[in-house]
């Protein structure tokens, strides 16, 4: 099941750029979700106003 999706992602150039580009929009998303939480904890200190992010 593996050997296929690796397969799948190195043979087929269209979806490895789509999976590629999801890859890199995940991880922004994860930044801005870090900065986030990083930005609420200086600025309040305050654990509720933290777990309101999310």
């Amino acid at each position: 099941m593996i050997d296929s999706y690796v397969t799948l992602v190195r043979k087929n150039y269209d979806y490895r750029n789509l999976w590629l580009s999801q890859v890199v929009s995940l991880t922004g998303d994860w930044f801005t979700v870090i900065a986030s939480a990083s930005l609420v904890a200086e600025l309040s200190g305050s654990g509720l106003a933290i777990g309101g992010l999310f």
